[in-house]
């Protein structure tokens, strides 16, 4: 059945319509989802601009702290370097170096010499302020007229009138020791007395001791110094052979003989100063003393065994007082092998 012109304009009517309803409803759509999306956009730019605002925050937090720790903590290292500084300069002007003690003349060195050989040695209880008190006493088995004392602060006196025999670590055990007091009156230090005795630091002679026996203080591994009056006459053998920590031995004006092997192997032993009365130095007497740079042999000195200076490999220059050139009699001809040292001959005395 066919539709009138009429109805024929009715449906047109509604066809466009419902297409402008359509495209409302399209447009519409467009609008509302663009509208959301910058909505929602404007919704994260605040989160992004306060989560950098935060991290800005803290990271200026993190510098005003450091600013403040290195200003609070600057001032206390200053002044703790200041005072480290402070006392590293007092140290080096009260006291010279061991880099100019090596670099020094014979001479220079003989001066400290002669004042370390003229201080008196006051017995333990006096040299400690503290009052040490008395742990032990007893007398020395095998030396007749001499008594031992020992201290709670680690030392040990040895007291009486004669010769010295006993062997102290056959006596009682030594660990504990470390100091000796060599008192007035003792004339004699006998072979082994303090061999072995590892835990001595120091050793103190009196000025009536005229002999040290052989290996008396060999071993000695802590013994740093000794002072040797000139009233001892004779250093034996090994007397303190391989006393692995000893810097300086001072050797005063008096002392005659230097035995075989007397200072042999101690490594860090320094430019020991022989005496004019030294008459005999044995052989290997100087052996193994790495840390010997300089050394003067005296006019005085007659005898002289083979090696003395054997493996002193820090030697540099042997400077010989009097002589020509010529090795004199009484000196073992290998008396300077297996040494690589200058030997500086002089004339004058």
């Amino acid at each position: 059945m066919g539709l009138g012109k009429k109805n024929k304009h009715t449906v047109k009517r509604i066809k466009n319509k419902n297409k402008k309803n359509i495209r409302n409803i399209s447009e519409d759509s467009y609008t509302d989802i663009s509208h959301k999306y910058s909505k929602n956009k404007r919704r994260e730019n605040p989160k992004k601009k306060s989560s950098g605002a935060a991290v800005f925050a803290v990271f200026c937090l993190f510098l005003t702290a450091a600013a403040i720790a290195a200003l609070f903590f600057g001032k206390e290292i200053k002044a703790e370097s200041e005072r480290i500084i402070g006392d590293l300069k007092q140290t080096f002007e009260s006291k010279p170096s061991q880099a100019s003690r090596t670099v020094s003349e014979p001479d220079e060195e003989a001066s400290e010499n002669e004042t370390e050989c003229s201080s008196s040695k006051p017995s333990a209880a006096e040299n400690d302020p503290n009052a040490p008190r008395l742990i032990k006493s007893d007398k020395l088995q095998g030396s007749e007229g001499i008594t031992y004392k020992v201290f709670n602060n680690g030392t040990l006196e040895i007291q009486g009138k004669g010769e010295m025999n006993t062997v102290m670590n056959d006596t009682f055990d030594t660990s504990k020791i470390t100091s000796v007091y060599i008192g007035r009156g003792i004339t004699k230090i006998g072979s082994r007395a303090f061999e072995g005795c590892l835990s001595v630091t120091s050793v103190s002679i009196s000025d009536t001791v005229t002999e040290i026996g052989d290996k008396a203080f060999s071993g000695c591994g802590s013994l740093s110094g000794v002072v040797i009056p000139g009233t001892v006459k004779t250093i034996g053998k090994g007397a303190f052979s391989m006393c692995d920590f000893m810097k300086r031995i001072t050797l005063c004006e008096g002392i005659e003989q230097i035995g075989d092997n007397a200072f042999a192997f101690c490594g860090r032993l320094k430019n020991p100063i022989i005496p004019k009365s030294v008459k005999d130095i044995g052989g290997w007497a100087f052996a193994g003393c790495n840390d010997i740079t300089f050394i003067e042999i005296p006019t005085s000195v007659e005898n002289m065994g083979s090696y003395v200076f054997h493996s002193c490999y820090n030697l540099r220059t042997i400077y010989i007082r009097g002589r020509t050139g010529e090795i004199p009699e009484g000196w073992d001809t290998l008396w300077a092998e297996k040494c690589t040292a200058g030997i500086v001959w002089k004339i004058s005395r």
